[in-house]
């Protein structure tokens, strides 16, 4: 059965290392704000999760974005989230060599566990500071060409080229989608991706809520509210860290829906405590989305 709000549903995974940008990045497309690099630095602790929704040539599409922690530490967490991927985003900072010198390592991540029927762009991001730029545009823009990458330069500080460079990635699942004859939702029918004015920014109906899951490494938790970069709901996750089974299993009976919703993403065990708390902090970090 279609769905009546939109006609379509893409969903892209942002990827790189810690620091590029890529919270920005998304939130700035998400919501059509401007943002500051800022001093204060907090990294994403496992994966964080937005929605837009466009209108592309008289056509609803609705964007999964999912940004992924760079931290080696929460690999084994973001690579599950290829699964399912339209597209992906893969980031680096255009005044930090070893970000670039990385995206190899990402290219073969993405080969890894990503469908091969995704498409994938490379982008280079905080544009707007060309005063302290290391990597040259033509040295990233012929690694991309020789891997098979789309190939964009952005600034979240700015929101120069974000609109565009997601656009061209929405453009790149339309061509290969109808190339293989997909259908809907994985073939957008429409002849350009631009999208147009009046576009829908972060929609928090009802129906998206359920659509949301994201996730946190319980063994470094500690160690992250501690360090201070943990600040939202961080007493309750020091309440999950040191809950009982029994209190585990009281706190998810309470939150059946975000389980339930979690469970939609790939499966979830409750066998042992470990299981149960890891899954109560995915549950934590939902409600801690404010989505």
């Amino acid at each position: 059965m279609a769905n009546p709000e939109y006609d379509f549903l893409f969903k892209m995974v942002l990827v790189g290392d810690d620091g590029v940008g890529k919270s920005c990045l998304m939130s700035s497309f998400a919501e059509g704000k401007q943002y500051m690099h800022s001093a204060n630095y907090v990294p994403t602790i496992g994966v964080d999760f937005k929605i837009r929704t466009i209108n592309v040539e008289g056509r609803v599409i609705k964007l999964q974005l999912w940004d992924t922690a760079g931290a080696e530490r929460f690999r084994s967490i973001t690579t599950s989230y290829y699964r399912g991927a339209n597209g992906v985003v893969i980031i680096y900072d255009i005044t930090n060599q070893k970000s670039f010198d990385n995206v190899s390592k990402w290219v073969k991540e993405v080969e890894s566990y990503a469908s091969p029927n995704s498409k994938t762009i490379l982008i280079g991001n905080k544009g707007d500071l060309e005063s302290e730029r290391i990597v040259d545009y033509s040295t990233a823009k012929k690694f991309a060409d020789s891997v098979g990458l789309s190939f964009a330069e952005t600034s979240a500080k700015t929101s120069k080229n974000i609109e565009q460079a997601f656009l061209t990635l929405v453009s790149d699942i339309k061509n290969k989608s109808e190339l293989d004859g997909v259908s809907a939702p994985s073939k957008l029918n429409a002849p350009d991706a631009k999208a147009d004015v009046g576009d829908s920014f972060r929609n928090t109906s009802a129906q998206e809520e359920e659509e949301v899951s994201t996730a946190c490494d319980y063994d470094t938790l500690e160690e992250e509210i501690s360090a201070g970069r943990i600040f939202r709901g961080k007493d309750m996750y020091k309440k999950l860290l040191s809950m009982k089974k029994s209190e585990l299993l009281t706190y998810l009976d309470a939150r059946s829906k975000i389980v339930g919703n979690i469970s939609k993403c790939g499966k979830v065990s409750t066998e042992t405590e470990n299981d149960m708390r890891v899954l109560a902090i995915m549950v934590h970090s939902v409600e801690c989305s404010g989505l």
